[in-house]
């Protein structure tokens, strides 16, 4: 996620980006470039990563999600996984997605990055989805991918 501040352009909650040169960035004093594939009206369409010895990396640019309290409801309720034998438990308190344990030990604020995918505590929540109902989650932290959790049926 990218943002304006103060006439630069930032990774949100990081550092600005060096200006290289036409929509092209530096992430401080890496050797990594951010160069940004623009419309003729002028908005990003993707960004394409470039490391040395690295095959190019490119992000398309998805519409910001800010669901209703409505849509946020439809992903309350039980998830389990049998690969780490836990449930969370996923509820809508006050317009906010909160994720916790089912003992409602942790509890971590879940903010909307686009459809149906969420980040919180350094996560990435994707839901999954059958005709339209929430069927299930997985989640990507730094040290795992894609950690399937099923919704349980409702009691």
């Amino acid at each position: 996620r990218f943002v304006s501040r103060d006439g630069t352009v930032a990774v949100d909650g990081g550092q600005a980006l060096k200006h290289e040169g036409q929509h092209q960035f530096r992430m401080g004093n890496q050797e990594t470039m951010l160069r940004f594939d623009v419309t003729h009206a002028g908005l990003a369409e993707r960004v394409r990563v470039v490391r040395p010895g690295v095959r190019e990396s490119v992000f398309e640019r998805v519409a910001e999600a800010k669901p209703t309290t409505a849509q946020l409801n439809e992903y309350a309720g039980s998830y389990r996984s049998d690969e780490l034998n836990t449930s969370w438990r996923l509820d809508q308190r006050d317009g906010k997605l909160m994720i916790s344990g089912a003992r409602g030990e942790v509890s971590v604020e879940l903010t909307p990055l686009f459809a149906d995918a969420f980040s919180g505590a350094g996560w990435v929540v994707r839901f999954g989805r059958e005709s339209g109902r929430v069927t299930g989650l997985t989640v990507t932290t730094g040290r795992s991918r894609r950690v399937a959790f099923a919704r349980e049926a409702s009691r």
